[in-house]
């Protein structure tokens, strides 16, 4: 049997008991080899857990193993020397994580979060959070949700940096699936990280505790867009638990989306108004990689820069590009996918458009 799966697959939904695991020195071995009369003595186990515990005695871990295996993803546990050390010190660290490509490094680290029914100012807002600090070397870590999430790491890999998605269910899973290229590039570049054993689905009630990750990896959590009552604002409340700096992105007073934000900043969180601001404002050192400036604008085709020119920071859908350039639709797709290929612009929406500064 693999302890360590074993050990995950007890504590999965009970992080508070790995914490108190680990305060007072309980090895894996303990917890599968000692009788239940003495586990139940160190008064940690739940009568539920000492259950679950022989349980996994009498079944193993074998199919935990095998559908690991399968999945070809890595694993990490609180007891090796390579887990994250900002999971390692919050109250309620996960026993371990699966994930592919990279954990984030040790380095400063940004995590953004936001609404999922997000507008134009959102997903701009967010797009530009992710590539401005990845061109700075700053990581990016969010949750791949549509939306604030998946315009951030979108902003992050079209600048060439690193950004994980945290997942509310198995790493092996991209959830929502429409997010899928997003998830291949962050698998292959970045990051993509779960405490959910492989092939598990995602519930409602796994995003809290994907949240409580997101901030605990990064050094200072940006909410871009939340209602009043949001799972970004519960990702902020984890983030205040877990001594993580706060900013928030101001928005319209009249706006829902913006009812969150402009709460976190009347309790105290810093206005967010540019990566620069921030950075200088934590005392980070950067060094920051050159956008593209204008005297150094891609040398185009006629009808390609027609295209070009009408693309600006703000989104422009198929149907606006078409009506400004006049252009037939077969044509217009096959220029912006010659556009997004070559890192000119980069789709922020489903068939929304914005323009890279490089």
């Amino acid at each position: 049997m693999n302890l360590k799966f074993a050990m995950h697959r007890l504590l999965m939904y009970s992080p508070e008991t790995v914490r108190k695991i680990l305060d007072e020195n309980i090895s894996k071995e303990d917890v599968f080899e000692l009788p239940q009369h003495k586990l139940w003595l160190m008064n940690i186990f739940t009568p539920g857990q000492l259950y679950n515990i022989e349980e996994i005695k009498r079944n193993g871990t074998e199919e935990d193993e095998k559908i690991f295996e399968k999945s070809g993803m890595k694993y990490v546990c609180i007891e090796d020397d390579d887990y994250p050390q900002r999971l390692r010190n919050i109250s309620t660290p996960p026993y371990g994580v699966f994930y592919y490509g990279h954990l984030p490094p040790e380095s400063f680290g940004v995590g953004v979060v936001g609404s999922r029914n997000t507008g134009a100012y959102g997903s701009v807002t967010a797009y530009n959070i992710g590539r401005d600090f990845a061109l700075r070397g700053i990581s990016v870590i969010s949750g791949l949700a549509r939306g604030v999430d998946v315009c951030s790491h979108r902003g992050a890999l079209e600048a060439g940096g690193y950004s994980a998605g945290v997942l509310g269910c198995g790493a092996d899973e991209c959830y929502p699936r429409e997010n899928i290229r997003v998830y291949k590039r962050l698998k292959e570049t970045g990051g993509i990280i779960s405490e959910f054993f492989p092939g598990t689905g995602a519930l409602r009630s796994h995003f809290p505790m994907r949240n409580r990750i997101i901030s605990a990896l990064s050094d200072v959590l940006i909410v871009v867009e939340a209602r009043e009552k949001s799972g970004s604002l519960i990702t902020a409340a984890h983030a205040l638990e877990q001594g993580r700096e706060i900013y928030a992105v101001p928005g319209e007073i009249n706006s829902r989306l913006a009812a969150g934000t402009n709460y976190l900043i009347s309790q105290g969180a810093g206005v967010y108004t540019s990566a620069d601001d921030l950075l200088d404002d934590l005392s980070v050192e950067y060094k920051f990689v050159p956008e593209m400036s204008e005297n150094r604008k891609p040398c185009l085709a006629k009808s390609e820069n027609m295209v070009y020119s009408v693309i600006t920071l703000l989104p422009k859908s198929i149907d606006e590009i078409m009506t400004e350039t006049g252009l037939e639709i077969k044509e217009v797709l096959g220029i912006v996918g010659f556009l997004a290929s070559k890192g000119y612009i980069a789709e922020i929406g489903k068939n929304m458009y914005v323009r890279l500064g490089r």
